[in-house]
């Protein structure tokens, strides 16, 4: 991720790798190029030469398919090599990143090579990972979403999937950091949020086939629009399975859904109170106003006072944020809901009421 946007950000180091340049109709100044593997757009100012653009495709879980750009401004000479000192990283035309360079130089490396104790020189490469060093690179964008979150996503988190039971028939479905939870009826499967990007909702899949061959899954519920939870969605959507959402963020999931090609897209929106069969099992969904997220949905079910809700409290998780936690519990109070048992999409396990009172009051 971090090596593709240091190639676009040296656009004189990623042109001088330029194969195949041509001209695109209808364009001036506008050519496509190979380079590093990737197939690029660059345009050119007429005036001076220098780039003003380049942009590549990438692959993203929610939307399928989206352009990631470089624009470049305010170049200056620097020993001898023009580079830009005003970049902005943008996706999709939205700026991701911009840049103020207020110092540059060129310092020269012996390339990756070291001396060894004989005095000759050997190349030293750490071992590469093709597989993820490609997901990495169309996904490049996504990467960088994540470190200017805070919360940098380096690892393939597609598995493992584990199974924990937090409730009769209900379970925390482990392996990552950031967890779905399925629950078990007569008939069906419900399952709670599809973290990160298909390959994750894929392995969830498989496991819960293999575990429960006779029961299909009937219902996804998505607690919000946040790709840590939702970005494998498509997967769901693309098996037929219908998915409930906050009306709030309907339009968004329908959108990204029919971008990527979805045929039918099942779609269901829920208010600030809904109550749900999931098959012979009773559930019921609320909102909980919340400064991390617009339509914020957590998921009861009354036969266990059982509550599941994505980051607002994360039992068994060492990390805790008091003021969504207070959000939560003051919804838990207005609501009146006599839970006993907490459980999250972070952390591991249950946790009770005075223990999210104890986090809660933390502020």
């Amino acid at each position: 991720m971090r090596s593709k946007l240091l190639w676009m950000g040296t656009p004189v180091l990623l042109l001088s790798q330029a194969e195949g340049v041509r001209p695109i109709s209808g364009r001036q100044g506008a050519h496509a190029f190979t380079a590093v593997g990737t197939a690029w757009n660059v345009q050119l100012d007429i005036a001076t030469g220098f780039p003003v653009r380049i942009s590549a495709r990438e692959d993203d879980p929610m939307y399928g398919t989206v352009e990631a750009s470089m624009e470049y401004s305010a170049w200056t000479n620097v020993g001898g090599v023009f580079m830009p000192t005003r970049p902005e990283y943008r996706v999709d035309g939205q700026l991701i990143r911009r840049e103020r360079r207020e110092s540059l130089g060129i310092e020269l490396s012996a390339g990756g090579e070291e001396l060894s104790a004989g005095g000759e020189a050997r190349t030293v490469s750490p071992p590469l990972d093709i597989a993820r060093f490609a997901k990495g690179w169309t996904m490049a964008h996504w990467f960088l979403s994540r470190v200017s979150l805070g919360g940098p996503q380096d690892q393939d988190v597609a598995e493992p999937v584990e199974l924990l039971e937090v409730a009769q028939g209900v379970y925390q479905v482990l392996g990552g950091p950031t967890h779905s939870l399925v629950i078990e009826s007569t008939e069906q499967l419900t399952v709670v949020d599809a973290p990160w990007y298909p390959e994750r909702s894929e392995a969830v899949l498989a496991s819960l086939r293999a575990r429960w061959p006779d029961k299909p899954v009937g219902r996804l519920i998505v607690t919000h629009h946040h790709h840590d939870h939702s970005g494998g969605v498509v997967t769901f959507a693309a098996a037929g399975i219908p998915i409930t959402v906050h009306a709030l963020n309907r339009d968004y999931f329908f959108d990204a859904l029919s971008r990527q090609g979805v045929g039918a897209v099942r779609i269901e929106s829920v208010g600030e109170q809904a109550n749900l069969m999931l098959g012979d099992r009773a559930a019921e969904l609320y909102e909980v106003p919340s400064a991390h997220a617009d339509g914020m949905l957590v998921v009861y079910l009354p036969d266990e006072a059982f509550l599941f809700n994505s980051d607002l409290y994360s039992p068994g998780r060492a990390t805790q944020h008091p003021l969504w936690s207070a959000e939560l519990l003051q919804a838990v109070r207005f609501y009146a809901l006599p839970v006993e048992r907490f459980a999250g999409a972070h952390g591991r396990g249950v946790e009770s009421m005075e223990h999210l009172e104890q986090i809660a009051s933390a502020q």
